[in-house]
């Protein structure tokens, strides 16, 4: 794939239905919602871990601690690309993460992430701030992690989700 058309094209049909794939579920359609919207969030309880707090690379080291960082990742890359498969830019991002002196706000991680992400990018990085400052298993993520308007993943409904339509209409005001 040479362009982000290209991508668009093969991965990202409109036309395509989601809702018949057994790995995707209510939460990777609320997260999709989430990034449609540029939803903010607010945590509503804390952590059993300790965060980060600027030293990622020694933080990933924990295999408990780089397994829940993955989980995360892979539905949050999942959700916003609509492809199952995401191995390959998960690892990649948890290589530039537990790579020593990146920063998670540094023009080396957010142009790198960019490649894959596009206009989902900011909101990405913002997302994964929330969850590596208050990490925590995904389910008790998805319960504590409140965002106006919509509440959490766990007490959101199917039928309030419109986000294949604003996708679509999102890639038709790109020219796609």
């Amino acid at each position: 794939v040479n362009s982000e058309k290209e991508f668009e094209k093969k991965y990202l049909d409109p036309t395509m239905s989601l809702e018949h794939e057994t790995w995707w579920t209510m939460r990777h359609q609320f997260r999709r919602l989430v990034y449609a919207r540029n939803l903010m969030s607010t945590l509503t309880c804390k952590s059993e871990h300790e965060s980060w707090e600027g030293k990622l690379g020694n933080y990933l080291r924990s295999s408990t601690r780089k397994a829940q960082v993955m989980d995360w990742l892979k539905r949050e890359l999942q959700s916003i690309l609509e492809m199952k498969d995401v191995d390959l830019i998960a690892n990649a991002i948890i290589s530039m993460l537990t790579r020593g002196g990146l920063r998670l706000f540094s023009t080396e991680f957010r142009e790198t992430v960019k490649e894959y992400l596009f206009e989902d990018t900011t909101k990405f990085i913002e997302e994964l701030h929330n969850f590596l400052k208050n990490p925590m298993r995904l389910v008790k993520f998805d319960r504590c992690n409140r965002y106006p308007g919509v509440g959490t993943a766990e007490d959101h409904s199917q039928s309030s989700i419109e986000i294949g339509r604003k996708r679509c209409e999102k890639r038709e005001r790109r020219g796609f």
